[in-house]
């Protein structure tokens, strides 16, 4: 499949656990453009502590970035943002101007946030509620790995209720997490309106690009064909498209 527009990705070199270098990163970025993704985002890891990610520092590194990819001659758009951390800086940093939007829905900014993989807790519910009156809508990362929603599935319901967008990770619906969270993926599609799939990948040797045009296909046996296209590309380019109102 061609003209996928992927929202989640960790090719920015050395400031989280994805790529290890620029060449790396240009090897990464190469095997997103041969996939038929043709505007990639970056979302690193935001805020980071081990890295000590900043939005100025991420947009030094970016500008870099685009710099290297064009001298290497790799046909791709791509964009800044960040997967976002859920924690107690979020409000304060959601209140400044220093937070990596990655664009625009139906008039509500958009970010991308990091899930937690085992437990919701009770806060994020009541966040994502403050978020809501606040014009936020979140994108919700890779819900499907989550251990409480495989128990019951039910427990995404308030975040669909409150506006939150769904983005299923390219390598559940290819099976690289187990059946659970293929399963648990497949009734996500199904249960959001409007899902985003993307790649979230990595690095060279673990979890590397390749396989979103794959995820794509699975998608449409799911939700049907003109759904699946949907969510690589009318879905999420209509995101990214409000990336330019904070830049």
């Amino acid at each position: 499949m061609i003209g996928m527009i992927d929202t989640h990705s960790h090719l920015l070199p050395a400031v989280d656990d994805g790529s290890r270098s620029i060449d790396e990163s240009m090897e990464l970025l190469r095997m997103c453009a041969d996939d038929g993704v043709d505007i990639q985002v970056l979302t690193p890891h935001y805020p980071d502590n081990i890295y000590g990610n900043s939005v100025e520092m991420l947009t030094i590194v970016f500008d870099n970035f685009k710099l290297a990819a064009a001298r290497e001659g790799i046909d791709i758009q791509l964009e800044l943002a960040g997967e976002v951390k859920v924690s107690q800086d979020i409000v304060p940093l959601i209140q400044s101007d220093q937070f990596p939007w990655l664009g625009m829905w139906q008039g509500h900014k958009v970010f991308l946030m990091e899930f937690p993989f085992q437990r919701i807790t009770s806060g994020l519910i009541n966040l994502v509620d403050w978020l809501s009156k606040k014009g936020i809508r979140p994108l919700i990362a890779h819900p499907e790995r989550c251990a409480e929603i495989h128990n019951n599935i039910n427990k995404i319901k308030p975040f669909l209720e409150a506006g939150c967008l769904l983005q299923i990770t390219a390598g559940s619906l290819n099976g690289l997490f187990g059946k659970a969270v293929f399963d648990t993926g497949c009734e996500l599609l199904k249960m959001c309106e409007t899902p985003v799939i993307a790649s979230d990948c990595h690095r060279l040797d673990s979890r590397p690009p390749g396989g979103l045009g794959d995820a794509a296909k699975v998608a449409a046996e799911v939700i049907g064909a003109k759904a699946a296209q949907a969510a690589v590309d009318d879905i999420p380019r209509k995101l990214v498209e409000g990336i330019k109102a904070f830049h």
